[in-house]
């Protein structure tokens, strides 16, 4: 399920326009680390690609239920 649902979600970013890279990457402007926000507009298509899949799964992993707690083993 996990490798169809990454599959869809490249073939969406692979068609987007680089104006809608630059936009969606900026939608999500907060998930950036600041030294990826720098000149983004000169960044290239691929890497523009890149940063707007990071973002994403920032995005969902900051916003995804945690069904289990994490615990240190190195605590217990």
């Amino acid at each position: 399920m996990i490798s169809l649902l990454t599959e869809l979600e490249m073939r969406c970013i692979d068609s987007m326009p680089r104006q809608q890279l630059i936009d969606a990457i900026r939608s999500r402007w907060e998930f950036l680390p600041a030294d990826l926000r720098l000149r983004i507009e000169d960044q290239s298509l691929d890497r523009l690609r890149l940063i707007l899949l990071a973002v994403r799964l920032m995005y969902f992993l900051r916003n995804s239920k945690n069904p289990r707690p994490y615990v240190n083993p190195e605590l217990n």
